[in-house]
């Protein structure tokens, strides 16, 4: 290892891998199960993550998620007697024309033929829970979140960071008010 950078070579994360695999914090070689290792991450990835790939509610008469329903319109960007002509265009699917397609969320469906049944909240799983993080974040934005830990110091600390801690409260706060197109940059 020496002074050399572990990224110089193409074997080098390689091998800082299986350094982090088989030794703990004095060096000595160990079982990595055994030791306290911590994957703190910011709330944003798992928000991120639970609005894009998990439904807001699955209907309770077929079962299904509810998935967005979307109304997409062109908007153009440049006046079509003021651009420079051009043989395709960009941003518009290649109408030689500039501009750009704006969709919006106008509601949620599902394969029931009534479209106002009624929905419960989508599960969010993390299988390696550690700190409640996920099951925070899902709980904030309607979701039942199900998190699953080998430490029981971990799961007392989630269940506390999730239901009685004010950082439940300010992940509610933060997101109550946003909607799944911000995910992407969009206004609100």
């Amino acid at each position: 290892w020496g002074t050399r950078p572990v990224w110089g070579d193409s074997d080098g994360l390689r091998r800082l891998w299986r350094y982090a695999e088989t030794r703990h914090a004095a060096g000595q070689p160990c079982d990595v199960w055994s030791i306290d290792h911590f994957a703190a991450f910011p709330q944003e990835w798992p928000r991120r993550l639970i609005l894009g790939w998990s439904p807001p509610g699955i209907c309770v008469e077929c079962g299904e998620g509810r998935r967005p329903v979307v109304a997409k319109e062109l908007h153009f960007t440049q006046a079509t007697h003021t651009r420079p002509k051009q043989g395709t265009g960009y941003k518009a699917g290649g109408l030689g024309v500039p501009g750009e397609n704006v969709a919006t969320i106008t509601g949620y469906a599902c394969a029931c033929p009534t479209p106002d049944a009624p929905t419960r909240p989508a599960v969010v799983l993390d299988p390696f829970g550690g700190t409640g993080t996920v099951a925070m974040v899902a709980r904030a934005l309607g979701r039942y979140g199900v998190h699953v830990d080998l430490s029981a110091d971990y799961l007392r600390l989630a269940r506390w960071r999730v239901f009685d801690s004010g950082h439940a409260a300010k992940t509610t706060q933060r997101t109550a008010t946003e909607r799944q197109t911000e995910m992407f940059g969009d206004a609100a």
